[in-house]
């Protein structure tokens, strides 16, 4: 069973002893191929500012591939929050409805959408279906609502900042201008999250955040320990030069020059030095999150280095302990939202909301698609050709899925230089879905406002 109507409901919230009164929507929409297939149907939660109207919309659509929206509708910038804690729902008062109306997507698949048929899941589950997916439905979306709005803004979390650039480009050929795309722990170049022997950079570009996580949980001399941003800072420098450099040369390196390299390693990331040399000096992500708090016989958790979870290899394990960062909300939110939607909207034909499903069985990378490396360029055509277009980037100190240095390396190699000034790369104290963190959300949503209200942006830094 699918939604089988929408529906809309006035409701108010209270922000700052403040009411905000706007208009919620459920609903369901179809979306065809080449304007005349249809193909698969996409739900969506839409809403809309009636206290203070406003010029500009906000898509915004999570991870995966495979997450619905729940958790970034109810547990970050949507009105209303889940207590994961107490239970029940109140007002949120870090909502980005404050500044702008929000449209929140479900993929195909999540929600109370599906692929209308079997054999269409090949097109709709890849990179090109299902940026083509969401582009048709936002243009759906503003060919009904658009002359409300002045500004179109994109925000995607994890694989949702791999998607964004591509949804942006399909637009701007359907002459939509988009102003502003907002990512949040972004996928933008995947081979560098994952070290191999022909892909060393990616071990180079984790150090950061093992620096930053061994400081955490005080794995570091106590000199190091005393001081820590000049740590970071030292061994940031020493990442990107000396061992990126030692990498390169391999085994050239003689015993000494191996010997300064393994203490090196061990300075800056706490881990033994048995580990570090039976790893030949390049340390996986894995491997640091299963070998940095071994002696209390802890690893730390996928996404997030300060939480930890339990030593269990089975996949079941994979996706509920080692990810609790993730799946956690998933999980929690989901009963809460579906019974507050349920209570809110009293529709009959509710059906079954689909919160998460794994892609991985259906999922097409096409080995002979450039897409799957090469979003970051489509991200750099969708600046040039824009001029009106800017970027944010939020990324989380502690994100063990994607480190943020990936990040910032990859958005340094735009060009030309100056669409660094079109860009705004802010840091947080979190892991991958930093914007869950009820500490972090004040100063992230602020962040966003002062984005989508001010055109003069200052430079990235690096």
């Amino acid at each position: 069973k699918v939604l089988l109507q929408n529906a809309h409901k006035n409701q108010t919230i209270t922000i700052n002893k403040h009411p905000l009164n706007y208009d919620a929507q459920i609903g369901m929409t179809p979306v065809t191929l080449n304007d005349q297939k249809n193909i698969a149907s996409v739900s969506y939660f839409a809403y809309q500012n009636k206290s203070n109207p406003s010029r500009s919309i906000t898509f915004i659509w999570p991870g995966g591939p495979g997450a619905s929206s729940l958790s970034s509708n109810f547990l970050e910038s949507g009105p209303k929050k889940i207590d994961l804690e107490n239970g029940g729902v109140y007002s949120n008062s870090n909502t980005w409805l404050t500044f702008t109306d929000l449209v929140y997507i479900d993929m195909p698949g999540t929600g109370w959408g599906r692929v209308k048929n079997e054999k269409d899941k090949s097109t709709v589950y890849s990179p090109k279906g299902d940026a083509h997916i969401f582009s048709q439905f936002i243009k759906n979306y503003l060919e009904k609502y658009g002359e409300n709005y002045d500004q179109i803004f994109l925000a995607g979390e994890s694989y949702g900042g791999y998607r964004a650039p591509l949804v942006a480009i399909n637009l701007l050929k359907d002459f939509i201008e988009i102003k502003g795309i907002i990512l949040q722990s972004p996928l933008l170049q995947p081979s560098y999250s994952f070290g191999s022997y022909d892909n060393i950079m990616a071990y180079a570009l984790a150090i950061p955040t093992y620096i930053r996580t061994a400081l955490y949980y005080q794995k570091l001399s106590p000199e190091f320990q005393k001081n820590p941003q000049g740590t970071i800072s030292k061994g940031v420098e020493w990442a990107l030069k000396d061992y990126l450099y030692a990498l390169l040369r391999g085994n050239k390196l003689d015993p000494d020059q191996e010997a300064t390299l393994a203490s090196q390693l061990n300075k800056y990331t706490g881990l033994n030095l048995e580990v570090i040399k039976n790893h030949n000096y390049r340390i996986p992500m894995s491997t640091f999150r299963h070998t940095l708090l071994a002696d209390q016989d802890i690893t730390l958790d996928y996404t997030n280095a300060t939480l930890q979870a339990n030593q269990i290899e089975s996949s079941d394990g994979m996706y509920i302990m080692h990810m609790k960062s993730v799946m956690t909300p998933l999980l929690e939110v989901y009963e809460p939202a579906i019974q507050y939607l349920h209570k809110t909207f009293d529709l009959d034909n509710f059906g079954e909301y689909v919160n998460y499903f794994d892609p991985s069985s259906v999922w097409h990378w096409d080995n002979n698609d450039p897409l799957p490396e090469q979003v970051i360029s489509v991200l750099q055509d969708n600046l040039v050709v824009n001029d009106k277009l800017k970027l944010f980037i939020g990324v989380g100190y502690y994100d063990t899925d994607i480190p943020y240095m990936v990040t910032e390396m990859v958005i340094s190699q735009l060009y030309p230089s100056h669409l660094k000034n079109k860009i705004t790369l802010k840091h947080y104290e979190g892991g991958h879905m930093f914007a869950a963190n009820k500490k972090i959300q004040k100063r992230f949503t602020q962040d966003i406002q002062n984005f989508i209200a001010n055109p003069h942006l200052k430079h990235m830094s690096f």
